[in-house]
């Protein structure tokens, strides 16, 4: 937790984060916005809101307007408040999803981002897949950018120690042939995989799963 506070406090509250699919973007997020409500027990600090820029592509409202829709049809904030909390910039935006904007109105929803925060000092944090950042070819008004890596085989392990799982996962965390090493070592794959056996009742899909040959057999049995 005091890591991903130092990073966003470093990038003076204007962070990118990216990474390959479930890595933990969303997961570091989180993280963020629960240290960031600590911090807002103090009156005069920002508070945090995770909103999904999914629900802005729908009518592409300028920033403004659609956190204020956000922040009274999802957090119930009174209509007469959340305006107020808007225009004077009392919120730390954090923002997922920019990876599911449909390509062709990613780069109208970076402007409309960028308009927002070059008129708005707001501290900011925004998730987006690698992949489809790149390709975008849009700056973002951020200080900074962080990549999350996936596990590494070392950490997976030591992690499974921990939990005292290593010997009862391992024959499960074996690639299919044609999966990728990150494929297999995201937080979102691992934790799926401990969730399916701390359920007591997959055993016979844990037995298939470490029999698939293939990552279209591996979802099918795991999902």
């Amino acid at each position: 937790t005091s890591h991903i506070v130092e990073l966003f406090d470093q990038a003076k509250g204007r962070l990118l984060i990216l990474g390959e699919p479930g890595t933990g973007k969303s997961t570091m997020l989180l993280i963020l916005a629960r240290a960031l409500l600590m911090r807002a027990r103090k009156p005069s600090a920002p508070i945090p809101v995770v909103c999904n820029l999914v629900t802005w592509s729908r009518e592409q409202k300028p920033i403004g307007e659609w956190i204020e829709r956000e922040l009274i049809t999802k957090y119930f904030v009174r209509t007469n408040i959340a305006p107020k909390w808007v225009a004077q910039d009392q919120l730390v935006l954090l923002l997922d999803g920019l990876d599911e904007v449909s390509e062709e109105d990613r780069i109208r929803c970076c402007e409309a981002l960028n308009d927002y925060l070059n008129a708005h000092p707001v501290q900011i944090a925004i998730c987006c897949r690698i992949n489809e950042f790149t390709k975008l070819g849009q700056k973002l008004c951020l200080i900074h950018a962080i990549e999350i890596q996936p596990l590494i085989e070392a950490q997976l392990f030591r992690y499974l120690h921990t939990l005292r799982l290593e010997k009862e996962l391992s024959p499960y965390l074996i690639l299919p042939e044609d999966a990728s090493s990150q494929f297999m070592l995201s937080p979102l794959m691992v934790n799926t995989i401990i969730r399916t056996y701390d359920d007591g009742k997959n055993q016979g899909r844990l037995s298939r799963i470490s029999l698939a040959t293939t990552t279209v057999e591996f979802y099918s049995e795991l999902f």
